[in-house]
C-alpha cells in the first residue's frame, strides 16, 4: 500500500508539473466572448444606438426576431401570449362590458369571466412582457451615459442625438412600470444602477387594480 501511495504521488506531480509549464492558448483568463453579441458591439457606433432604440420600440407591437414565431424575446411562454399592446388592450377591455371576444383561445374567457390566476397564459405574458420591456430600456440607459459614448468616441453631434433618444427611453420605461403599476400592483423595481442577477430589490408597492376583480364592479 505505501509502495502504490508513493507511486500515486509521483504521477500527481508530473502532472501538475505538467500542467504549470504547459502554455495557455490564449495567454490570458480574461477573456471576451468569441460571439459577437456583447455589449460594445452590439452599441459600436451612433447608428448602432438608433437601431437598439428602434427595438425599445418594436416591443410594443412584435413578440420577437422572427414572424410570425420562432426566436422570441422571451423564452418559457407562448410567444403569442406576449404582445404588449394586444394583451394590454385586453386586459383593460375584456374585463368589461366594452369589448367581446368568442375565440376559446386559453385565457380569453378568463378575461371575460373575470376569473384569471397568476398561473393564466396572458396574466404571465402581459407580465412578462412589461418588465422585459423595462429590462431593455434599462439596458440602453446603462450603454448610452455620456462617459460611455466618450469611451466608444461617438462624436459631440451624434451624442446629443443619443441624449435624445435616451430621453424617449426613460420615458418609455415610465410607460411600463405604469402599466405594470396599474395591472398587478406591486412589482419589482429597478434601474439603469442595478446590474441584472445580482441585486434583489423590494417591490414598488401599490394596491392592485385593473386586476383585481372587487376593482371592476
Amino acid at each position: 500500500m505505501k509502495n502504490t501511495f508513493i507511486r500515486s504521488a509521483k504521477v500527481l506531480s508530473i502532472a501538475a508539473s505538467a500542467l504549470v509549464l504547459a502554455p495557455s492558448c490564449t495567454k490570458d483568463l480574461n477573456q471576451l466572448p468569441t460571439y459577437d453579441l456583447t455589449s460594445n458591439q452590439v452599441y459600436k457606433d451612433a447608428a448602432s444606438y438608433k437601431s437598439q432604440m428602434a427595438k425599445v420600440y418594436a416591443g410594443f407591437a412584435l413578440t420577437g426576431s422572427q414572424g410570425p414565431a420562432g426566436n422570441p424575446d422571451i423564452k418559457g411562454i407562448d410567444e403569442g401570449t406576449s404582445d404588449y399592446i394586444r394583451q394590454y388592450w385586453s386586459a383593460q377591455e375584456l374585463t368589461t362590458d366594452e369589448g367581446v371576444i368568442a375565440w376559446g383561445d386559453p385565457g380569453v374567457q378568463d378575461w371575460h369571466n373575470m376569473n384569471w390566476s397568476s398561473s393564466g397564459v396572458l396574466i404571465r405574458g402581459l407580465y412578462s412582457r412589461l418588465l422585459y420591456q423595462v429590462t431593455i430600456c434599462n439596458s440602453y440607459l446603462q450603454q448610452s451615459t455620456d462617459a460611455m459614448l466618450a469611451s466608444r468616441g461617438i462624436s459631440t453631434t451624434d451624442a446629443t442625438s443619443i441624449a435624445a433618444y435616451r430621453a424617449e427611453v426613460r420615458f418609455l420605461r415610465a410607460l411600463s412600470y405604469y402599466h405594470a403599476m396599474d395591472l398587478y400592483g406591486n412589482i419589482p423595481f429597478t434601474t439603469e444602477n442595478d446590474v441584472i442577477g445580482t441585486t434583489t430589490l423590494p417591490p414598488a408597492l401599490r394596491a392592485p387594480t385593473c386586476l383585481s376583480t372587487s376593482s371592476r364592479s
